[in-house]
């Protein structure tokens, strides 16, 4: 009796093409149910950390399945102002995704940048409307920025932009730590829109209980 002859080899090859079909495939259908993520803008001139942004759009370009010279193309995108201005000057010199990454951080996160946070560490003050907790968010963002990690310097700078009565409130307390002299002006702002609320009350309900007692006499 004679076997059939097996073509191991054309089997062989159909193995092969079907594994590369399905790493093509696969990649293209795991991006389709992907989330894209959209990276936030980054502008210089605004309140953000250049490290932590970057970190992020890393994190999104990571999501979004970017290769490095796609983080380069795109990078373009998300910056604006004087950042936008130093991507189109310096982008012949991006010749991988790590150089890119080393030239954002020697122009936005070194000393040129920390020496425009610690000058505006000097004009910090509270806004109008804005509340203790979001003060204290700008100035902890401004002082990483400014290398400024001392409890002592932080408290100072949140001295200089409170009211005169909440700078005695943190002398009087002789507080040590940065958190705690926050929430020492955090509590005194609860307290103080608490009365400012029962006063308003107080002060529409008694004309009201006049008019009552009036009405009943």
């Amino acid at each position: 009796m004679i076997l059939p002859e097996v073509n191991y080899k054309s089997k062989m090859t159909k193995i092969e093409d079907k594994t590369n079909f399905e790493n093509m495939i696969l990649p293209q259908l795991c991006n389709m149910n992907r989330t894209i993520m959209e990276p936030e803008k980054f502008n210089p001139m605004e309140e953000l950390e250049p490290k932590k942004w970057l970190k992020r759009y890393e994190l999104a370009s990571e999501n979004n399945g970017w290769s490095e010279a796609n983080r380069i193309e795109k990078l373009e995108k998300y910056v604006v102002g004087k950042a936008r201005t130093w991507y189109d000057r310096m982008y012949p010199t991006f010749t991988s995704w790590e150089e890119t990454k080393k030239k954002f951080k020697e122009k936005f996160a070194g000393e040129e940048e920390e020496y425009r946070a610690w000058n505006e560490m000097q004009e910090i003050r509270k806004r109008e409307g804005e509340d203790i907790e979001a003060l204290s968010i700008r100035i902890d963002i401004t002082a990483r920025r400014a290398n400024i990690k001392e409890d002592k310097e932080k408290i100072k700078y949140l001295m200089k932009a409170v009211a005169p009565e909440h700078r005695k409130l943190i002398l009087k307390s002789k507080v040590k730590l940065y958190e705690e002299a926050v929430n020492l002006l955090i509590e005194e702002e609860t307290i103080d829109k608490l009365c400012f609320n029962n006063e308003n009350q107080i002060a529409v309900e008694t004309p009201k209980r006049k008019a009552d007692t009036e009405t009943l006499i």
